[in-house]
Protein backbone atom coordinates (compact mmCIF):
# COMPACT_ATOMS: atom_id res chain seq x y z
CA UNK A 1 0.00 0.00 0.00
CA UNK A 2 1.17 3.73 -0.60
CA UNK A 3 0.70 6.17 1.94
CA UNK A 4 -0.26 8.72 -0.84
CA UNK A 5 -3.41 7.04 -0.98
CA UNK A 6 -4.05 7.89 2.36
CA UNK A 7 -4.46 11.58 1.59
CA UNK A 8 -7.43 13.49 2.77
CA UNK A 9 -10.28 12.61 -0.11
CA UNK A 10 -13.07 15.38 -0.52
CA UNK A 11 -15.65 12.65 0.95
CA UNK A 12 -12.87 12.91 4.43
CA UNK A 13 -12.83 16.60 4.13
CA UNK A 14 -16.83 17.10 4.34
CA UNK A 15 -17.60 14.74 6.97
CA UNK A 16 -14.86 16.34 8.76
CA UNK A 17 -16.90 19.49 8.29
CA UNK A 18 -19.76 18.13 9.47
CA UNK A 19 -18.08 17.01 12.61
CA UNK A 20 -16.64 20.43 13.84
CA UNK A 21 -19.79 22.67 12.69
CA UNK A 22 -20.89 23.17 16.60
CA UNK A 23 -17.72 24.99 17.17
CA UNK A 24 -19.28 28.77 18.61
CA UNK A 25 -16.10 30.24 16.65
CA UNK A 26 -14.12 30.20 13.40
CA UNK A 27 -10.67 29.22 14.95
CA UNK A 28 -11.77 27.02 17.27
CA UNK A 29 -13.77 25.42 14.33
CA UNK A 30 -10.56 24.99 11.90
CA UNK A 31 -8.18 24.18 14.75
CA UNK A 32 -11.19 21.42 15.50
CA UNK A 33 -11.09 20.46 12.09
CA UNK A 34 -7.45 19.70 11.54
CA UNK A 35 -7.27 17.43 15.04
CA UNK A 36 -10.20 15.40 13.92
CA UNK A 37 -8.25 15.03 10.43
CA UNK A 38 -4.91 14.48 12.11
CA UNK A 39 -6.32 11.83 14.12
CA UNK A 40 -8.04 9.89 11.62
CA UNK A 41 -5.07 10.22 9.35
CA UNK A 42 -2.64 8.62 12.21
CA UNK A 43 -4.55 6.08 13.21
CA UNK A 44 -4.71 5.18 9.09
CA UNK A 45 -1.01 5.65 8.87
CA UNK A 46 -0.08 3.69 11.68
CA UNK A 47 -2.00 0.52 10.74
CA UNK A 48 -0.84 0.73 6.96
CA UNK A 49 2.98 1.75 8.03
CA UNK A 50 3.87 -1.98 9.23
CA UNK A 51 3.03 -3.13 5.95
CA UNK A 52 4.69 -0.47 4.06
CA UNK A 53 8.00 -1.56 5.84
CA UNK A 54 7.74 -5.04 5.84
CA UNK A 55 7.15 -4.35 1.61
CA UNK A 56 10.23 -2.17 1.12
CA UNK A 57 12.25 -4.76 3.60
CA UNK A 58 10.91 -7.67 1.42
CA UNK A 59 12.06 -5.80 -1.79
CA UNK A 60 15.66 -5.20 -0.48
CA UNK A 61 15.93 -8.59 0.48
CA UNK A 62 15.15 -9.34 -3.38
CA UNK A 63 17.56 -6.97 -4.07
CA UNK A 64 20.23 -9.27 -1.73
CA UNK A 65 19.11 -12.76 -3.13
CA UNK A 66 19.46 -10.96 -6.79
CA UNK A 67 23.10 -9.80 -5.69
CA UNK A 68 23.95 -13.51 -4.76
CA UNK A 69 22.92 -14.82 -7.54
CA UNK A 70 24.55 -12.47 -9.26
CA UNK A 71 28.24 -13.24 -7.72
CA UNK A 72 27.54 -17.15 -8.31
CA UNK A 73 26.80 -16.61 -12.00
CA UNK A 74 30.17 -14.40 -11.97
CA UNK A 75 32.03 -17.53 -10.61
CA UNK A 76 31.12 -19.87 -13.23
CA UNK A 77 32.60 -17.26 -15.98
CA UNK A 78 32.14 -13.77 -17.51
CA UNK A 79 30.43 -14.66 -20.51
CA UNK A 80 27.84 -16.43 -19.43
CA UNK A 81 24.61 -15.98 -21.33
CA UNK A 82 22.53 -19.02 -20.43
CA UNK A 83 19.39 -17.91 -19.08
CA UNK A 84 18.51 -21.42 -17.91
CA UNK A 85 21.92 -21.52 -15.84
CA UNK A 86 20.66 -18.37 -14.23
CA UNK A 87 17.19 -19.75 -13.46
CA UNK A 88 19.15 -22.87 -12.04
CA UNK A 89 21.36 -20.88 -9.45
CA UNK A 90 18.31 -18.90 -8.24
CA UNK A 91 16.46 -22.22 -7.77
CA UNK A 92 19.49 -23.41 -6.02
CA UNK A 93 20.54 -19.56 -3.62
CA UNK A 94 16.72 -19.73 -2.65
CA UNK A 95 17.38 -23.02 -1.04
CA UNK A 96 19.32 -21.34 1.16
CA UNK A 97 17.54 -17.68 1.34
CA UNK A 98 13.88 -19.40 2.59
CA UNK A 99 15.07 -17.34 5.95
CA UNK A 100 15.73 -13.87 3.89
CA UNK A 101 11.30 -14.02 3.31
CA UNK A 102 10.63 -14.09 6.76
CA UNK A 103 8.36 -10.91 8.26
CA UNK A 104 9.97 -11.11 11.46
CA UNK A 105 12.73 -9.24 13.42
CA UNK A 106 11.70 -5.55 11.93
CA UNK A 107 9.53 -4.76 14.93
CA UNK A 108 11.42 -2.49 16.47
CA UNK A 109 12.17 -0.69 13.18
CA UNK A 110 8.77 0.00 12.83
CA UNK A 111 8.30 1.12 16.04
CA UNK A 112 11.31 3.51 15.75
CA UNK A 113 9.49 5.03 12.21
CA UNK A 114 5.82 5.14 13.72
CA UNK A 115 6.50 6.61 17.09
CA UNK A 116 8.67 9.50 15.91
CA UNK A 117 7.95 10.26 12.13
CA UNK A 118 4.56 9.65 12.49
CA UNK A 119 3.73 11.21 15.53
CA UNK A 120 5.66 15.12 14.27
CA UNK A 121 4.62 14.60 10.79
CA UNK A 122 0.99 12.98 10.61
CA UNK A 123 -0.41 13.70 14.30
CA UNK A 124 1.14 17.17 15.20
CA UNK A 125 0.10 20.41 13.67
CA UNK A 126 2.05 22.16 10.97
CA UNK A 127 4.10 25.02 12.45
CA UNK A 128 2.79 24.00 16.28
CA UNK A 129 4.46 24.37 19.09
CA UNK A 130 3.59 20.44 19.81
CA UNK A 131 5.15 19.58 17.02
CA UNK A 132 8.43 21.13 17.84
CA UNK A 133 8.25 19.85 21.35
CA UNK A 134 7.63 16.10 20.03
CA UNK A 135 10.47 16.65 17.51
CA UNK A 136 12.95 17.87 20.36
CA UNK A 137 12.00 14.95 22.60
CA UNK A 138 13.34 12.31 20.35
CA UNK A 139 15.46 14.48 18.47
CA UNK A 140 18.84 12.62 17.94
CA UNK A 141 16.86 9.73 16.53
CA UNK A 142 15.70 12.33 13.66
CA UNK A 143 19.28 13.00 13.32
CA UNK A 144 20.65 9.45 12.93
CA UNK A 145 17.54 9.05 9.99
CA UNK A 146 19.03 11.95 8.48
CA UNK A 147 22.95 10.51 8.22
CA UNK A 148 21.35 7.76 5.75
CA UNK A 149 20.58 10.28 3.66
CA UNK A 150 22.61 9.85 0.70
CA UNK A 151 23.37 13.91 0.55
CA UNK A 152 26.47 16.19 -0.47
CA UNK A 153 26.19 18.29 2.74
CA UNK A 154 28.72 15.62 4.89
CA UNK A 155 30.24 19.20 6.36
CA UNK A 156 26.71 20.96 6.92
CA UNK A 157 25.07 21.76 9.71
CA UNK A 158 23.15 18.54 10.76
CA UNK A 159 19.84 20.40 11.30
CA UNK A 160 19.98 21.72 7.84
CA UNK A 161 19.98 18.23 6.32
CA UNK A 162 17.17 18.39 3.69
CA UNK A 163 14.74 15.62 5.96
CA UNK A 164 15.25 17.73 8.81
CA UNK A 165 14.01 20.42 6.77
CA UNK A 166 11.16 18.20 5.15
CA UNK A 167 9.60 17.08 8.90
CA UNK A 168 9.78 20.59 9.94
CA UNK A 169 8.89 22.59 7.34
CA UNK A 170 7.96 21.06 4.80
CA UNK A 171 10.48 22.62 2.58
CA UNK A 172 12.18 20.27 0.46
CA UNK A 173 11.20 16.98 -1.61
CA UNK A 174 14.15 14.73 -0.93
CA UNK A 175 14.13 13.14 -3.51
CA UNK A 176 14.72 16.54 -5.32
CA UNK A 177 17.30 17.49 -3.38
CA UNK A 178 20.32 15.91 -5.01
CA UNK A 179 19.28 17.46 -8.19
CA UNK A 180 19.25 20.91 -7.13
CA UNK A 181 22.80 20.72 -5.70
CA UNK A 182 24.07 19.01 -8.81
CA UNK A 183 22.59 21.90 -10.54
CA UNK A 184 24.41 24.09 -8.88
CA UNK A 185 27.32 22.55 -8.89
CA UNK A 186 27.61 22.27 -12.62
CA UNK A 187 27.08 26.22 -12.79
CA UNK A 188 29.85 26.63 -10.26
CA UNK A 189 32.19 24.15 -11.47
CA UNK A 190 31.52 25.55 -15.13
CA UNK A 191 32.13 29.53 -14.15
CA UNK A 192 35.40 28.29 -12.42
CA UNK A 193 36.51 25.81 -15.35
CA UNK A 194 36.30 29.19 -17.49
CA UNK A 195 38.16 31.60 -14.62
CA UNK A 196 41.07 29.03 -14.42
CA UNK A 197 41.37 27.70 -17.94
CA UNK A 198 41.48 24.19 -15.88
CA UNK A 199 39.54 21.98 -18.34
CA UNK A 200 39.73 19.10 -15.11
CA UNK A 201 39.16 20.80 -12.09
CA UNK A 202 40.37 17.55 -10.18
CA UNK A 203 41.14 17.93 -6.61
CA UNK A 204 38.92 21.12 -6.10
CA UNK A 205 35.88 19.59 -6.89
CA UNK A 206 34.68 17.92 -3.46
CA UNK A 207 35.29 21.23 -1.54
CA UNK A 208 33.53 23.15 -4.50
CA UNK A 209 30.77 20.10 -4.55
CA UNK A 210 30.50 20.93 -0.44
CA UNK A 211 30.32 24.34 -1.16
CA UNK A 212 27.49 24.09 -3.46
CA UNK A 213 25.40 22.29 -0.78
CA UNK A 214 26.40 24.62 1.74
CA UNK A 215 24.97 27.69 -0.30
CA UNK A 216 21.70 25.70 -0.92
CA UNK A 217 21.22 24.47 2.36
CA UNK A 218 21.65 28.67 3.22
CA UNK A 219 18.83 29.66 0.89
CA UNK A 220 22.03 31.41 -0.99
CA UNK A 221 20.58 32.36 -4.37
CA UNK A 222 21.87 30.34 -7.35
CA UNK A 223 23.30 34.44 -9.04
CA UNK A 224 24.54 35.02 -4.94
CA UNK A 225 26.40 31.59 -5.30
CA UNK A 226 27.89 32.57 -8.46
CA UNK A 227 28.79 35.81 -7.60
CA UNK A 228 30.90 34.38 -4.46
CA UNK A 229 32.70 32.78 -7.07
CA UNK A 230 33.83 35.65 -8.62
CA UNK A 231 34.90 37.43 -5.87
CA UNK A 232 37.15 34.72 -4.31
CA UNK A 233 38.74 34.01 -7.91
CA UNK A 234 39.08 37.68 -8.70
CA UNK A 235 42.24 38.81 -11.10
CA UNK A 236 42.54 35.00 -11.12
CA UNK A 237 42.52 35.56 -15.06
CA UNK A 238 44.98 37.20 -15.26
CA UNK A 239 48.08 34.91 -13.70
CA UNK A 240 50.48 33.60 -16.63
CA UNK A 241 51.99 30.62 -14.30
CA UNK A 242 49.27 28.04 -15.36
CA UNK A 243 50.96 25.40 -13.66
CA UNK A 244 50.36 27.14 -10.28
CA UNK A 245 46.50 27.15 -11.28
CA UNK A 246 45.51 24.12 -9.60
CA UNK A 247 47.50 25.47 -6.53
CA UNK A 248 45.80 28.41 -6.46
CA UNK A 249 42.12 27.81 -7.77
CA UNK A 250 42.74 25.15 -4.64
CA UNK A 251 43.36 28.28 -1.99
CA UNK A 252 40.50 30.08 -3.22
CA UNK A 253 38.28 27.29 -2.78
CA UNK A 254 39.61 26.80 0.72
CA UNK A 255 38.89 30.61 1.10
CA UNK A 256 34.93 30.20 0.31
CA UNK A 257 33.25 31.13 3.27
CA UNK A 258 29.30 31.94 3.73
CA UNK A 259 29.84 34.27 6.73
CA UNK A 260 27.45 36.24 7.30
CA UNK A 261 24.53 33.47 7.07
CA UNK A 262 21.73 32.82 8.91
CA UNK A 263 23.32 31.92 12.45
CA UNK A 264 19.79 31.30 14.38
CA UNK A 265 18.72 28.20 16.33
CA UNK A 266 16.17 25.70 15.13
CA UNK A 267 14.16 26.67 17.40
CA UNK A 268 14.14 30.38 16.81
CA UNK A 269 13.68 29.24 12.63
CA UNK A 270 10.89 27.27 13.78
CA UNK A 271 9.05 29.90 16.03
CA UNK A 272 9.52 32.53 13.38
CA UNK A 273 8.14 30.59 10.48
CA UNK A 274 5.43 29.44 13.02
CA UNK A 275 4.45 33.05 13.28
CA UNK A 276 4.34 33.87 10.77
CA UNK A 277 2.42 30.92 9.12
CA UNK A 278 -0.62 30.87 12.28
CA UNK A 279 -0.84 34.42 10.74
CA UNK A 280 -2.25 33.59 7.86
CA UNK A 281 -5.57 33.54 7.34
CA UNK A 282 -6.67 29.75 6.68
CA UNK A 283 -9.97 27.83 5.79
CA UNK A 284 -10.91 23.75 5.38
CA UNK A 285 -9.36 23.48 2.13
CA UNK A 286 -5.95 25.09 2.72
CA UNK A 287 -5.80 22.70 6.22
CA UNK A 288 -6.36 20.07 4.21
CA UNK A 289 -4.03 20.98 1.80
CA UNK A 290 -1.24 21.31 4.66
CA UNK A 291 -2.13 17.65 5.60
CA UNK A 292 -1.66 16.37 2.95
CA UNK A 293 1.61 17.66 1.88
CA UNK A 294 3.08 16.37 5.22
CA UNK A 295 2.16 13.00 3.57
CA UNK A 296 3.59 14.07 0.71
CA UNK A 297 6.75 14.49 2.90
CA UNK A 298 6.45 11.00 4.67
CA UNK A 299 6.04 9.35 1.32
CA UNK A 300 9.31 11.10 0.49
CA UNK A 301 11.64 10.30 3.23
CA UNK A 302 10.40 6.45 3.44
CA UNK A 303 11.22 6.20 -0.26
CA UNK A 304 14.32 8.02 0.21
CA UNK A 305 16.02 6.99 3.54
CA UNK A 306 14.12 4.09 4.44
CA UNK A 307 15.65 1.23 2.11
CA UNK A 308 19.08 2.85 3.64
CA UNK A 309 17.96 1.97 6.70
CA UNK A 310 16.84 -1.62 6.32
CA UNK A 311 19.74 -2.56 5.15
CA UNK A 312 21.48 -2.28 8.46
CA UNK A 313 18.71 -3.68 10.63
CA UNK A 314 20.58 -6.32 12.57
CA UNK A 315 17.63 -8.89 11.19
CA UNK A 316 18.49 -7.98 7.82
CA UNK A 317 22.36 -8.11 7.98
CA UNK A 318 22.29 -11.56 10.02
CA UNK A 319 19.83 -13.21 7.75
CA UNK A 320 21.88 -12.10 4.86
CA UNK A 321 25.19 -13.63 6.42
CA UNK A 322 23.46 -16.54 6.95
CA UNK A 323 22.75 -17.12 3.73
CA UNK A 324 26.01 -16.55 2.54
CA UNK A 325 27.95 -18.97 5.29
CA UNK A 326 25.31 -21.45 4.39
CA UNK A 327 26.21 -21.14 0.37
CA UNK A 328 29.76 -21.56 1.21
CA UNK A 329 29.41 -24.76 3.72
CA UNK A 330 27.13 -25.96 0.60
CA UNK A 331 30.26 -26.00 -1.83
CA UNK A 332 31.21 -29.65 -0.19
CA UNK A 333 27.89 -31.39 -0.20
CA UNK A 334 26.49 -33.67 -2.26
CA UNK A 335 23.79 -31.15 -3.40
CA UNK A 336 26.54 -28.70 -4.88
CA UNK A 337 28.23 -31.66 -6.87
CA UNK A 338 24.70 -32.53 -8.35
CA UNK A 339 24.01 -28.95 -9.10
CA UNK A 340 27.53 -28.38 -10.41
CA UNK A 341 27.24 -31.90 -12.69
CA UNK A 342 24.11 -31.16 -13.79
CA UNK A 343 24.85 -27.33 -14.95
CA UNK A 344 28.32 -28.26 -16.21
CA UNK A 345 27.40 -27.75 -20.10
CA UNK A 346 26.07 -24.51 -19.30
CA UNK A 347 28.96 -22.55 -17.94
CA UNK A 348 31.72 -21.16 -20.13
CA UNK A 349 34.13 -22.59 -21.42
CA UNK A 350 37.09 -20.77 -20.45
CA UNK A 351 35.88 -20.98 -16.53
CA UNK A 352 35.48 -24.39 -17.19
CA UNK A 353 38.58 -25.60 -18.41
CA UNK A 354 40.12 -23.41 -15.06
CA UNK A 355 38.28 -25.38 -13.10
CA UNK A 356 39.58 -28.49 -14.54
CA UNK A 357 43.08 -27.35 -14.47
CA UNK A 358 42.42 -26.77 -10.90
CA UNK A 359 41.25 -29.84 -9.80
CA UNK A 360 43.70 -31.58 -11.77
CA UNK A 361 46.15 -29.96 -9.69
CA UNK A 362 44.71 -30.98 -6.41
CA UNK A 363 44.74 -34.67 -7.39
CA UNK A 364 48.00 -34.12 -8.29
CA UNK A 365 49.27 -32.84 -4.99
CA UNK A 366 46.94 -35.17 -3.39
CA UNK A 367 48.72 -38.01 -4.97
CA UNK A 368 52.22 -36.34 -4.10
CA UNK A 369 51.07 -36.55 -0.48
CA UNK A 370 49.81 -40.00 -0.58
CA UNK A 371 53.52 -41.23 -1.91
CA UNK A 372 55.06 -39.40 0.83
CA UNK A 373 53.35 -40.41 3.64
CA UNK A 374 53.65 -44.61 2.09
CA UNK A 375 57.62 -43.41 1.71
CA UNK A 376 57.75 -41.97 5.52
CA UNK A 377 55.19 -44.98 6.77
CA UNK A 378 58.33 -47.06 5.20
CA UNK A 379 61.20 -46.11 7.15
CA UNK A 380 59.64 -47.62 10.26
CA UNK A 381 60.08 -44.32 12.24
Amino acid sequence: MNLLELKISDEQKSKAELEVTSGTELVNQLSAFENYLRNEKYKETADAFGKIVLGTAAFEEENAQNEIVGCMLKSFGENIQSGELSQNSREYVLKYAASLCRPDGYETLIIRFTQDLLEVMIHQPFMSQERFDRFSKTEQNFYTLAVFFDAVDKQTNIQNNPLIQSLLFQQYKISEYNGNITSLFDNIKDKVSKITKLTDIGDIAEPLLEFSAKAFLSGLAADAALAMIDTAFDGFEDMLDSNSRRHEAMDCVKGLRLDGGDTRTLEEKYKERGNAYNGIRRDYGTITDVINRDIDCLCDILQTVLPKVIQLEKPFAARVVNVIESLINSVDSGAYSEFFSDNLPLIDYEEQRKLDAKAAEAAMWANILTAVEDCVGGLNL
